[in-house]
């Protein structure tokens, strides 16, 4: 059975998290502190841990790395680009919005399970997000997941192709891209195309 430890000082989210993990064959071990976390992941066989944003830590997401190497989500009531970005940049191995639902959880079991079968290295990054603010705003199921894509962009030397409607927004993502992948102090190169 899969185990995970849930850190949130909500007892109404902890029980119905705890009630959806056993219906899906999942426990849910929860702890009220990140030392207490601690403890459950050296005493049991852990898959992943789940916080809240504000019970991280005063930094914020840094926690994660905490419980390396053990994944970690940041959960949080107000997900935004700057919110998912400095997530991942600073350890998270993803970011999901309250109330959490067991189905965004199992799908972040199953990527894990994945990327374990695949032998891809999932340790995370070191480069360290700021927070700049939003120059885009959407909170949908799509605009996190673009988010969450654009962060993993950003952690790479790769060259990065946006494409989409006229006003949608691409200039903006590619320059959240770009000044989180370090180089936001040099030109951005952009080629914009009418189609």
């Amino acid at each position: 059975m899969l185990e995970l430890v849930f850190i949130d000082d909500d007892h109404r989210q902890c029980v119905a998290l705890e009630h959806a993990c056993a219906a899906v064959d999942i426990r849910s071990l929860r702890a009220r502190s990140v030392t207490e976390a601690v403890s459950l992941i050296r005493e049991k066989d852990v898959s992943l841990v789940v916080v809240t944003e504000e019970l991280s830590n005063p930094e914020g997401y840094s926690v994660a790395r905490t419980f390396a190497p053990v994944p970690t989500v940041v959960c949080s009531d107000f997900l935004t680009s700057a919110t998912v970005f400095q997530g991942v940049g600073t350890g998270a191995y993803d970011c999901l919005a309250k109330p959490l639902e067991i189905e965004a959880i199992v799908a972040v079991l199953d990527r894990l399970e994945q990327q374990r079968a695949e032998a891809v290295d999932a340790e995370p990054a070191d480069t360290q997000f700021e927070a700049r603010g939003d120059l885009i705003v959407g909170r949908a199921a799509p605009m996190i997941e673009a988010y969450r894509t654009a962060a993993a962009a950003s952690e790479t030397n790769a060259t990065v192709l946006i494409r989409g409607e006229s006003g949608t927004g691409k200039e903006l993502l590619a320059r959240v891209i770009h000044d989180a992948s370090g180089r936001d102090g040099r030109l951005l190169p952009s080629i914009a195309q009418q189609l």
